[in-house]
């Protein structure tokens, strides 16, 4: 059942399985056509540097990306959308974009066709990372199905500024994961989960195996660089960090303790850890993404010395829905 708001369903026409005619006169919405692809990510990347479009762009020269739809007017690519694959059966939008006057309908039915494509694709969690929770492109989601799940704040220390190292607990201690710890690692971090602060909307509406597969598949994955959090020989958290060498950063991609560890002091050697494994890679920045909720781990970040760089809204969509979830988040509506 399409969700409430959507634009009436757009007559099919004959082609490619996501082929759409639009109502606007002249201007179809489809599967973007292989000479479309360079002007169509040109478009969607219209706000990076030349080099990073050009980077983003160069693996693409003799395929259409799947999940890659245009809009074209007698040919001519006046819209775009792109519903880019990652790993963990999950999908990043890329927000559509209009060439100016074109009109507003457009990116419904751009969006209305990458969603569809959702729906065949297999994807278990697809996101979208708007500016605001009320703006106009968080509006333009919710019509087609997406969900609130978090704001979050973007923060980056400079590693060459990491403090001096205090000491940590006397029983903690940082353990190396190996691949043959796997089923180790799965049974841990679903125990961080409980009660968790971190994007709580999301627990349980995602295959464990999925999360970690996208955690491994974040920048350049070096297992000497997740670790085993253990206090008192016992596991108490994770840790895990993705390397970006190219663009010379480290990302804390999760820090979690298990329920019982959490207000024990934990954090702050937990986020010195992650500062100077980076430090020792080379990175010269460390950079995270938070849950604007979670106060307790933001003023650890912040004493750690991370600054805000950005904010997002982050929304969800699921193939089956089992969040018993508003669009909007309840907290953000008394403010």
């Amino acid at each position: 059942m399409a969700p409430q708001g959507c634009p009436p369903p757009l007559q099919q026409h004959s082609g490619p399985c996501y082929n759409r005619e639009m109502q606007a006169p002249a201007i179809d919405v489809v599967a973007c056509p292989k000479p479309a692809v360079k002007a169509c990510l040109e478009l969607l990347m219209r706000e990076l540097s030349a080099a990073q479009r050009q980077e983003c762009i160069a693996p693409y020269q003799s395929a259409s990306p799947p999940g890659l739809f245009a809009a074209l007017e007698n040919q001519t690519v006046v819209g775009a959308i792109w519903a880019q694959p990652a790993a963990g059966r999950t999908t990043c939008f890329w927000l559509p974009q209009l060439h100016q006057d074109t009109p507003k309908v457009v990116e419904d039915n751009l969006t209305a066709l990458a969603t569809d494509y959702l729906q065949e694709s297999g994807c278990q969690f697809a996101q979208a990372l708007v500016p605001a929770q009320s703006g106009p492109e968080a509006q333009l989601f919710h019509r087609h199905g997406f969900i609130f799940v978090a704001n979050l704040l973007y923060l980056t220390a400079q590693t060459q500024r990491v403090r001096p190292q205090a000491e940590n607990p006397a029983t903690l201690t940082f353990e190396v994961y190996h691949p043959t710890q796997f089923d180790r690692l799965l049974s841990l971090i679903e125990q961080t989960y409980l009660g968790t602060l971190d994007c709580p909307r999301l627990n349980s509406a995602r295959n464990l195996h999925d999360v970690i597969s996208g955690y491994r598949a974040t920048g350049v994955h070096d297992p000497r660089t997740w670790f085993f959090v253990r206090d008192r020989a016992c596991d108490v958290g994770v840790l895990l960090i993705g390397r970006h060498p190219q663009l010379g950063y480290c990302e804390l991609m999760y820090m979690g303790l298990i329920p019982t560890s959490r207000g024990q002091g934990f954090g702050s050697p937990m986020v010195r850890h992650a500062l100077t494994t980076a430090t020792e890679l080379g990175a010269t920045e460390l950079i995270l993404a938070v849950d604007r909720a979670n106060l307790p781990a933001i003023a650890t970040y912040e004493h750690a010395g991370f600054t805000q760089w950005d904010r997002r809204t982050i929304l969800g969509w699921f193939p089956r829905l089992a969040l018993n979830t508003s669009p909007d988040s309840p907290e953000d509506r008394k403010s």
